[in-house]
């Protein structure tokens, strides 16, 4: 008898078009959850809203646009308000019951899920009014996010990337608040854990010398966290490889807005 596992996994590494629509109609519904959370919170709306109603907003609009599940590690769509956004050990953030505040972050990382293709995006925002500080951290974030989208093609493994992003962290004065991880592995729905085969040095984990190929699919991610400071922001993004550029199948736009 032979273990498949690694067989299948190879097989699964490089994703043919039909599989690629399915990811490329599940970022749009979860574009489509983001759209519903911002006219939501906008112009006061966030007033008197908790964490759980905002992942209910985008849930149900993202099911009325198509999406058959929030698929999460934690079962649900993540929100994250004021100090819960600088959490710097783990990414996830199941939504709670507290209120959101003025002058605090937002952190809002939803998920759809369109026959067995998964949408996965994470949006930041501020409760204004914002100071100059909150203002710094977001311009750090949203300038590195740029940099590792622009970064990403075939040809260059997790590891080259990030000594890239952190040296360009570094340069820019904020590398102590950067997680060191800039990816994770995205499968269909119940097909694969990461990419890498598992044949790296931590098991079930990326392998940090993996060569990309075209045509992989994986989710650009990245944590910015500030715990003391009660500030953090997530990205998150399905992203598919080609030999010169990568492509974002979530469209948000990628702004850290001041909402009032």
């Amino acid at each position: 008898m032979i273990n498949s596992h690694t067989i299948i996994d190879r097989l699964a590494l490089i994703k043919d078009v039909g599989t690629i629509n399915r990811f490329r109609e599940a970022s749009r519904i979860v574009d489509v959850g983001h759209e519903a959370v911002l006219a939501a919170i906008q112009n006061g709306g966030w007033k008197g809203m908790t964490e759980t109603e905002i992942a209910g907003i985008a849930a149900l609009a993202m099911r009325r646009a198509g999406s058959e599940w929030e698929w999460s590690f934690t079962g649900g769509n993540e929100i994250a308000s004021g100090y819960r956004t600088g959490y710097a050990g783990g990414a996830c953030t199941p939504a709670t019951r507290r209120e959101i505040r003025a002058g605090e972050p937002l952190m809002v990382d939803i998920h759809a899920t369109f026959k067995l293709g998964l949408g996965d995006h994470s949006h930041n925002y501020l409760i204004g009014p914002a100071t100059k500080r909150q203002r710094w951290h977001a311009d750090n974030f949203v300038s590195i996010v740029k940099k590792t989208l622009e970064t990403y093609r075939a040809g260059i493994t997790p590891s080259l990337l990030a000594e890239k992003m952190m040296a360009f962290a570094e340069a820019g004065g904020f590398a102590d608040y950067m997680v060191p991880g800039f990816e994770h592995g995205i499968g269909m729905l119940g097909d694969e854990w990461r990419i890498g085969l598992n044949d790296g040095p931590f098991p079930f984990w990326t392998n940090p010398d993996h060569l990309y190929q075209e045509n992989e699919v994986l989710i650009c991610a990245m944590q910015y966290a500030c715990p003391e400071e009660h500030i953090g922001f997530r990205y998150e993004n399905p992203i598919v490889l080609h030999k010169d550029h990568c492509e974002e199948m979530s469209k948000f736009p990628l702004v850290i807005e001041e909402i009032g």
